[in-house]
């Protein structure tokens, strides 16, 4: 496994979050919201906003969500396309976790994306 490549002290300290990914599923999400995401990273938090409004099917955006910023954090670094730092990624990626976990405790949807919209990192 990947964790036999970390020193046991800071395997010790870390905590293992298993990412779930449906392949169906992750190639329809891909087409239908890479685009949105990616205009959304460059837009103003009333433009954000505005997206959450309009959008019909918000559970589903949520869990692409997570996966457009799982792939951000495990795509390679390229000088030729800046975009964003990979620790806001990391950081941001945590909270779309969280916030999976609040939908599940029937938190609202809306409130949820709204608060991701505000917490969504800018890119560079």
């Amino acid at each position: 496994s990947s964790n036999a490549n970390l020193l046991p002290t800071i395997l010790s300290r870390c905590e293992i979050v298993n990412l779930e990914t449906k392949s169906d599923d992750t190639l329809e999400y891909h087409s239908k919201y890479i685009k949105d995401l990616e205009r959304l990273l460059n837009s103003s938090i009333e433009e954000r906003f505005e997206y959450i409004e309009k959008l019909k099917e918000r559970e589903e955006f949520l869990h692409y969500m997570i996966y457009f910023f799982r792939q951000k954090m495990i795509e390679p670094i390229t000088h030729a396309r800046p975009g964003l730092a990979k620790i806001e990624v990391t950081n941001f990626l945590s909270e779309l976790l969280q916030t999976e976990e609040w939908a599940k405790q029937n938190v609202n949807i809306r409130a949820i994306l709204e608060y991701l919209m505000l917490k969504m990192p800018k890119k560079e």
